[in-house]
């Protein structure tokens, strides 16, 4: 059984039936609150809810993959009987993206491992570095997606007071997570891939979209991320939910989905509470869509897309942009969910009609949305060639994306 915190009070308990092993069951506490609910999908009731096969989509979002998930299995599935997602959310479930956290409260405030940023992004090791964190952050790391990620807690002290040696092992006592760092090794079948992430989130930036607060470091080879989950003027984490547990869908299935249907359940999620909150968020998931479109980003499935709020009867937001990469760079990519009913890139006729119908937008709309993206690329792909001239090891790469860009324009934003 596993205690259920939703921003630091007791929801509920989460455990597997004892009749059939298949089956995960959540139960609420009796006074769990409105505002405690661990879901916008999941309002408090007092019969259990029940899932087969596999845990429930808002516990299920969070679990980790590819690299993460390979060592925590590696160090854990020998000591753990009939290892399970359950005892997987044990472990990474007291350090996680949004506000829920699982487990013993007091390991949740004493357990975390920080890291001085500001000495991290002088440190040239790199890839003994990537192996590092993700042998001492992979069991504090809830976070989903294949590429190396982990959470981390910025413990760097004002220029006066650093201490000059690099450290992974300082011990938090308080807040947990502020950042995210991700790579890839170089040895990987994706070279550059965070030098490609950055260029393209500056693409989404610079096409006025949200996006966190992101910096390439250590000679391209990690990302370093603000949390946009976190609201710094409450000291608390927002609840976040991507489209793939609001679909009622696991990770597993998340290029199962169409873009026509995140646009339904934006709107059926923000009607209630703000038509020009509603708006927003349908012109920005627009522009997101294009973006990737353009850029030929082929992993924009239902994971990347989410909601933020501080309650689930608080105002509901379109989380900011995130996780863009060009994946066609490496091989031969399509979109990650359908439009139109396919999946082979899209031309201006299908978006417009996507603009229009799925995401309520008049022709006006769509083509002010259109110029402001175009306008992002064009911005970004001259910071990305300059880049890439200046910087041997991506040029070959870097000259390859814009021509991906140009032609990712031209096909599907051009008419």
């Amino acid at each position: 059984m596993l205690n259920v915190y939703t921003a630091g009070n007791l929801s509920g308990v989460l455990y597997r039936s004892e009749q059939n092993q298949q089956d995960y069951h959540f139960v609420y506490a009796k006074d769990c609150l409105p505002e405690n609910a661990v879901s916008l999908t999941m309002n408090i009731i007092r019969e259990p809810y029940i899932f087969s096969g596999h845990l429930h989509p808002i516990f299920d979002m969070n679990l980790p993959e590819g690299a993460l998930l390979d060592k925590l299995k590696r160090t854990f599935q020998k000591q753990i009987h009939n290892f399970s997602d359950l005892d997987l959310l044990k472990i990474v479930g007291h350090n996680q993206i949004g506000r829920l956290t699982f487990g013993d409260k007091l390991r949740q405030n004493n357990e975390k491992i920080g890291l001085d940023i500001k000495q991290f992004k002088t440190y040239r090791g790199t890839e003994d570095l990537l192996q590092e964190l993700v042998d001492k952050y992979a069991a504090s790391s809830g976070i989903s997606g294949v590429q190396p990620k982990v959470l981390i807690k910025d413990t760097s002290q004002p220029d006066t007071q650093r201490v000059p040696k690099l450290s992974l092992n300082d011990k938090l006592t308080h807040k947990e997570a502020t950042h995210i760092i991700k790579s890839w090794g170089e040895s990987s079948d994706y070279p550059e891939l965070a030098s490609n992430e950055y260029f393209c989130m500056l693409a989404a930036k610079y096409a006025g979209l949200n996006v966190p607060k992101i910096e390439l470091t250590n000679e391209g080879k990690f990302l370093i991320i603000e949390r946009f989950d976190y609201n710094k003027d409450t000291d608390q984490y927002l609840g976040f939910e991507d489209f793939c547990a609001l679909s009622a869908k696991v990770s597993a299935q998340k290029y199962d989905g169409t873009y026509e249907r995140i646009a339904k359940l934006i709107n059926d999620n923000l009607v209630g509470i703000s038509r020009s909150n509603l708006k927003l968020a349908l012109t920005k998931y627009f522009k997101s869509v294009i973006l990737s479109v353009a850029l030929r980003n082929g992993e924009a499935h239902l994971k990347n897309f989410g909601l933020l709020y501080e309650t689930p009867e608080s105002m509901i937001n379109l989380a900011p942009t995130y996780d863009i990469v060009t994946t066609t760079l490496y091989f031969n990519d399509n979109m990650a969910l359908t439009m139109d009913g396919q999946k082979s890139w899209p031309s201006l006729k299908i978006i417009k009609r996507f603009g229009k119908n799925s995401c309520l937008l008049s022709e006006k709309e769509i083509s002010q949305g259109i110029n402001e993206v175009l306008h992002g690329i064009s911005l970004a792909k001259e910071l990305l060639i300059r880049y890439s001239q200046a910087t041997p090891t991506f040029e070959k790469l870097g000259l390859k994306m814009a021509q991906i860009w140009d032609e990712g324009v031209k096909r599907s934003l051009m008419a």
